[in-house]
């Protein structure tokens, strides 16, 4: 929006590979219960305050993950989430929390509400066996928390659990947080929620807003142990989430359809992304299990960045949102096939000066 309002034209008018948003739109079943037929359901609904408890919601993303509906803790989107994580570490008297950088810079906003300040693990296209070296490393002995996000965000890299469960088992190890937001878009096996149970320092965030296209209502979990529920769920305000947003996300979690068709046009279309790019000149795409690429660019990513927004209305996502990334590289999400053969053309046509 800020974008499109710098460039005086509307938010539509722009290409966005910026946003790492499922690019197949809302699910059948969200748009069928925003049906007109049904739209005085949701008037009514919203003339009522929400359950405070959200047992509805809470039961649907519990049977939806198998986990326990207990250790669910709903937020208004990742980033409130992060902000609980933040106080964890507060009242678990951690003062060493870790980073693996690159990462967005939401992690510092949300460790700086509690005075603290991350450290960052260099991890870019390290392998896992020296991600745990180096976590032990930074770690210097001293009890620390780790905020790391799966798939890896930006480099889209997918580490296994058998590493954040040799990350847990650490004797120095008070908490660890794999925010698991983009983990839709990957085949099954390597989230953490089957672990939530096992592990009592594991916090397991995810975010509902990407995969399902509804980042305009902002909703997501966190899955604790079911003991720590209680505890957890104090932190969150009355009525944090929204009866339109609940009902989006019901709905949402319960299309199977949806969710197997993404799964299978995200990987074709990936590859044809990564295969496009590695045509233009001066840059260097790197692979990965998300549903975007990081892309190395031989000069400043933002003269690509510009020259593509100013030029063609591409918007493309350049280094300085994420924390230790340098200032060559950009964020290029994967979209619809046509749209990619826009940015295509337009790559070819930048003019960097």
């Amino acid at each position: 929006m800020q974008v499109a309002q710098r460039l005086g034209c509307l938010p539509e008018e722009l290409l966005d590979f910026a946003s790492n948003i499922n690019p197949l739109g809302t699910s059948l079943a969200l748009r069928q219960l925003w049906r007109p037929a049904e739209a005085w359901r949701l008037l009514q609904a919203v003339q009522r305050y929400p359950d405070p408890e959200y047992k509805l919601l809470r039961q649907t993303i519990a049977a939806a993950r198998a986990i326990e509906g207990e250790g669910v803790i709903l937020g208004n989107g990742s980033a409130e989430l992060w902000g609980w994580v933040a106080q964890e570490t507060v009242a678990l008297g951690v003062e060493r929390v870790l980073t693996l950088a690159p990462h967005p810079c939401g992690f510092n906003q949300a460790l700086r509400t509690v005075g603290r300040s991350p450290v960052g693990v260099p991890s870019l296209w390290a392998d896992e066996e020296a991600v745990l070296a180096k976590v032990v490393a930074q770690a210097e002995g001293q009890p620390f928390a780790l905020m790391v996000s799966n798939p890896h965000d930006p480099t889209g890299q997918l580490y296994s659990r058998a590493l954040w469960q040799q990350i847990l088992t650490l004797p120095n190890c008070a908490l660890l947080m794999v925010d698991e937001s983009l983990m839709d878009f990957c085949e099954p096996g390597a989230s953490m929620l089957p672990e939530v149970m096992h592990y009592p320092n594991l916090v397991v965030v995810q975010s509902l807003t990407k995969f399902y296209a509804i980042p305009g209502l902002r909703i997501g979990f966190a899955a604790v142990a079911a003991p720590q529920g209680p505890r957890w769920q104090e932190r969150q305000s009355p009525w944090n989430i929204n009866t339109i947003a609940e009902q989006a996300a019901v709905a949402c979690l319960g299309d199977r359809e949806y969710q197997a068709a993404t799964r299978l046009w995200l990987p074709p279309a990936r590859d044809r992304l990564y295969r496009g790019l590695q045509q233009i000149p001066g840059l260097t795409p790197y692979t990965g299990a998300a549903h975007f690429l990081l892309v190395r660019c031989d000069r400043l990513a933002r003269a690509w960045q510009e020259s593509l927004l100013y030029r063609h209305r591409v918007l493309v996502k350049e280094s300085r949102s994420f924390v230790g990334l340098g200032d060559r590289h950009l964020r290029i999400a994967v979209r619809l096939l046509s749209e990619q053969d826009q940015l295509f053309a337009a790559l070819a046509e930048a003019k960097l000066g």
